[in-house]
Formats: structure tokens, C-alpha cells, sequence
């Protein structure tokens, strides 16, 4: 029998200014133009202006900003 794990987190964002990622394990970087994530099995990273953390709950972050990009890195493939 072979047991396979699924990467489940799911992305959210509102009128380009706010943005809503399930299943947060780790910020990797954190500055007011660049957000790094780590989420099961990907990186995301939220490029924009004025960004800032705003909730952190469980394993849910919001951030708002002006958001100009989101790529979500995958075993070394990005997506935008």
C-alpha cells in the first residue's frame, strides 16, 4: 500500500490589495515590497508596495498591500 501526501493550501486575494494563505509553515522573508512564504510542498512569494503582515492565526496569514505579482515556486517550477 502507498500512501500519498497532497499539498493543501489555498490562496485568496481581494481587489489586488489583500491576501489571504492557508497552511503557513514558515515566513522566509519580509520586507514592505517582497513577502516570502513556505507552504506545504511550495514558496510563495508576493511582490508589491507597502506590503505588511496584518493576522497571523494558526496556520492562516493575511497580508495587504498593493500587490503587483504572486509566484508560487514548485520543486524548482514557478508559476505566476
Amino acid at each position: 500500500m502507498k500512501t500519498f501526501k497532497i499539498p493543501l493550501y489555498h490562496i485568496i486575494i481581494e481587489n489586488g490589495s489583500d491576501i489571504l494563505i492557508s497552511d503557513c509553515r514558515q515566513i522566509l522573508s519580509y520586507s514592505e515590497t517582497l513577502i516570502s512564504i513556505r507552504v506545504s510542498g511550495a514558496e510563495i512569494e508576493i511582490v508589491g508596495d507597502r506590503l505588511y503582515l496584518c493576522d497571523f492565526f494558526g496556520s492562516e496569514v493575511r497580508i495587504k498591500g498593493c500587490i503587483e505579482k504572486v509566484s508560487i515556486s514548485k520543486s524548482g517550477k514557478e508559476r505566476s
